[in-house]
């Protein structure tokens, strides 16, 4: 099981990986969207509520199908 310091490095490596994902989305409703997810997911990543951060960050994925 891994520890809360590499639970909150794995968010911190989907968070780029996600962004980079993101930045690369042809603009419209998917991407604004998505957007929303990801902000979420980066408020979460601040207060260390890394399991909400991976959560909202799926969302960004599946919506950007």
């Amino acid at each position: 099981m891994p520890t809360p310091e590499q639970k909150h490095l794995n968010a911190a490596e989907q968070l780029k990986s996600v962004k980079e994902l993101w930045s690369h989305a042809p603009a419209g409703e998917k991407k604004e969207k998505a957007q929303q997810y990801f902000t979420a997911a980066e408020e979460a990543h601040r207060k260390n509520m890394d399991n909400k951060c991976i959560e909202e960050l799926a969302k960004v994925r599946d919506t950007l199908k």
